[in-house]
């Protein structure tokens, strides 16, 4: 049977019809050697010899050509809406580019899932970028219908994140992260300040751990807070601060002296000046806290020798792990009579002293019975309570 076949060939620069040309041809038709041409626009461009060429590498369509594989370079670079393509594959777009792998387009097969592979080094490294079908499919623990981006190379391999070319977070093999160090030595290690805006709050009745941050047994992190009457510190806490993890707190007992039940001791044996004069005025915002502690140094410095002073009692202690201890200031001993004994904590007596000096002969007392402050003379003998600053 006799069969024809019809080709137009139509030679275009730019809009302008060149040359329409109709040929029939029976049998199969092959051009074996064609000339290249580069800088034209058309698939078949028309050559100053009035030869026909067929442009390098270029696929056409109705609008405009879509695809350019540059033969003219040694690594065979494919240009994708460019005509110059730098890479192996370049695609440029005056609009969106989008590079869409569609895989189980059917959804019948979960494990038919689309990834990207990066490998180098003979495929000894690998990365992958991809979404899981089925639980467990591309690696341990995945999810499923998942985007995940990995690595599936050695021991020694990491993904690290990169801004203004410069590494921000990196996940060694093992799951240590690091912020702000490529060398993570823990699960999560941050160098640098971190914010915490929300956590959880633990007071000393809910958890006995020491620090700040703790642990909860649910595995999260919590803030501790204290508040008065918490015992915690080392003692009894009377005072906080507005974030509730710093304050004061008190012994939980009277001091004794060296000898067993003798709970009344003097301010100091010695009837001189100390200069510890500091926090007669506690204000609502506690200006003046830790006067005490100043105070107290200042009184034992004086009288060395007096084991069994009441300034030398509170600072020779150690209590619930804890050496800092002191004997109040005159400001610092009524917080402990208006926050603990008006509220039934403490065990008060009634007479304590405090470490603010009035004068050589005499230094303030407390009265807990009725809240009232004196003096009396340094010989004479009260009670006492240490606190400490945490």
């Amino acid at each position: 049977m006799r069969s024809q076949t019809h080709i137009i060939i139509l030679i275009l620069f730019g809009s302008i019809l060149q040359a329409q040309v109709q040929m029939e041809v029976e049998g199969k038709f092959k051009v074996s050697v064609m000339d290249e041409a580069i800088n034209a626009d058309s698939v078949v461009v028309w050559l100053p010899d009035s030869t026909l060429a067929r442009r390098a590498g270029t696929t056409f369509n109705n609008s405009g050509w879509i695809m350019n594989i540059d033969t003219t370079f040694t690594l065979k670079h494919v240009g994708i809406g460019t005509s110059f393509p730098t890479e192996l594959l370049h695609i440029r777009s005056e609009g969106d580019a989008a590079l869409r792998l569609e895989a189980d387009s059917n959804d019948q097969g979960e494990a038919n899932n689309p990834r990207v592979y990066l490998t180098q080094d003979g495929g000894t490294t690998e990365g992958v970028l991809g979404i899981t079908g089925n639980p467990n499919i591309d690696f341990t623990g995945s999810l499923a219908n998942t985007t995940f981006l990995g690595s599936n190379s050695g021991a020694n391999d990491a993904i690290q994140f990169v801004t203004g070319q410069m590494a921000r977070m990196t996940i060694k093999n093992n799951g240590d992260i690091g912020l702000g160090t490529n060398t993570p030595t823990e699960r999560l290690h941050v160098i640098g300040k971190t914010i915490v805006s929300n956590m959880d709050t633990i007071t000393s009745a809910q958890d006995t751990t020491s620090g700040n941050v703790v642990r909860l047994s649910n595995g999260t992190l919590a803030l501790r807070k204290y508040k008065v009457g918490d015992i915690a510190q080392g003692g009894i806490i009377f005072w906080v601060d507005e974030t509730g993890e710093h304050g004061l707190v008190s012994s939980q007992n009277d001091l004794e002296s060296s000898s067993p039940g003798d709970f009344l001791h003097q301010w100091s044996t010695t009837l001189d000046v100390t200069g510890a004069t500091g926090g007669t005025v506690v204000d609502s915002s506690f200006n003046g806290k830790g006067a005490g502690a100043m105070n107290t140094m200042l009184i034992v410095s004086a009288d060395r020798d007096d084991t069994d002073s009441a300034a030398r009692l509170c600072s020779d202690l150690i209590e619930g792990g804890y050496g800092d201890w002191y004997l109040p200031s005159k400001g610092e001993l009524h917080l402990m009579y208006t926050n603990l004994h008006l509220a039934g904590l403490g065990g008060f007596g009634n007479f304590y002293w405090s470490s603010t000096e009035i004068d050589a002969n005499s230094a303030f007392i407390q009265n807990f019975d009725t809240g009232l402050q004196g003096l009396n003379s340094k010989n004479g003998l009260d009670r006492v309570r240490a606190i400490r600053i945490f």
